[in-house]
């Protein structure tokens, strides 16, 4: 939307610049569609807090942020029903005060802009085991923002499917640690 920077492009609009895009290069409107579509700006738009929307919905209009969106996994692709990757509700150490959070650990591939972004739109399955937030254990798919700059995370070598060189790659987590206002 405009409130956050951005041009409010209609879906037709949107679809016009990317088909003028693509007659040139396959390439750059792949880079173009993911941040304007399907990554995390969609998702903060619709079902981000005012603080989230705030932050990071400017960032994203001006390109300060590059995000992705990984849901896509070796052992389940993009069955979000069946990914393996969790969050473990903990307390954890977060600019220096122990806070409630997310204890993360997930292996997702193929992509897109993941060897560029600077933020991940991370989907996973929320676990509960201690009952920080309620007595319900399995909390259900889940998505959280994750600086891709953060302690135990892990970009891997680019992918080239069907040798088209755009930025698509995998991208690891080990013990992660995300405070919950990150969801």
């Amino acid at each position: 939307p405009k409130s956050f920077g951005g041009l409010e492009f209609s879906s037709y609009a949107h679809s016009e610049i990317l088909l003028r895009i693509a007659a040139r290069s396959i390439t750059a409107a792949s880079v173009v569609a993911v941040p304007n579509s399907l990554g995390p700006a969609e998702l903060l738009l619709h079902y981000g807090t005012t603080e989230q929307k705030s932050h990071y919905l400017p960032r994203l209009a001006r390109g300060d942020e590059i995000p992705c969106f990984a849901l896509t996994g070796p052992f389940a692709g993009s069955d979000a029903a069946s990914i393996p990757d969790i969050g473990i509700v903990c307390r954890g150490d977060w600019d220096g005060q122990t806070v409630l959070g997310l204890r993360l650990n997930f292996e997702k591939r193929y992509i897109t802009l993941a060897p560029v972004a600077t933020l991940i739109g991370l989907a996973f399955k929320l676990q509960d085991p201690d009952h920080l937030l309620s007595d319900q254990e399995d909390r259900g798919i889940t998505c959280a923002l994750l600086p891709r700059n953060l302690p135990g995370i892990e970009i891997g070598h680019r992918h080239f499917p069907l040798n088209i060189p755009f930025q698509n790659g995998p991208i690891r987590g080990r013990d992660v640690f995300i405070p919950l206002d990150q969801i």
